[in-house]
């Protein structure tokens, strides 16, 4: 924080900085989940003595938690830019509530059940039948939808945010 003056006079550019952000941004969030998650994998592993659990629970974690995680990463850069950091980290804690753990909610409308989840709970539904009886049945291509809006959500953001930057030095 506060220090793009000192960033600005590396000869490094804007984009290359940015995009460095956001994969270290990524790589911070994905390694300890991945940690934990390697315990269950460990857990299923001793359970049934089968390597088939490695590349299996790699492809799970790659196409369950990595899409949302492209998605929140690149609102984690992009938010701060524009508002206040203690709003942004209010403001996310509510909508992470609000779009993912209010599974059961009939009253209030939530992201928790679309496309748009970037928990993973639609993804691996989807791909895995898992909580089947909080989500319903949810169709494959609802799953790859989910993949393809999260991602390229995550790329507009992260294209605007460029674009704002930009605009921003020389304004």
């Amino acid at each position: 924080m506060k220090v793009a003056e000192l960033f600005e006079t590396m000869d490094v550019s804007l984009r290359m900085r940015l995009w460095g952000k956001y994969v270290g941004t990524l790589i911070a969030t994905c390694v300890p989940l991945f940690l934990v998650l390697s315990i269950f994998m460990g857990y299923i592993y001793a359970a049934s003595q089968s390597l088939l659990v490695i590349p299996l629970f790699v492809l799970a974690f790659l196409v369950i938690a990595v899409p949302g995680l492209l998605f929140v990463a690149a609102f984690s850069l992009a938010c701060p830019m524009v508002m206040p950091v203690p709003l942004y980290q209010f403001l996310f804690a509510g909508y992470w509530l609000w779009g993912n753990l209010f599974l059961k909610q009939q009253v209030l409308p939530t992201l928790s059940r679309t496309i748009l989840t970037p928990s993973g709970s639609v993804i691996a539904n989807g791909f895995f039948s898992t909580n089947t009886e909080i989500l319903g049945t949810t169709p494959v291509s609802a799953s790859i939808a989910s993949m393809i809006v999260l991602v390229s959500v995550a790329a507009m953001v992260m294209i605007a945010l460029e674009r704002f930057l930009k605009w921003q030095q020389f304004h």
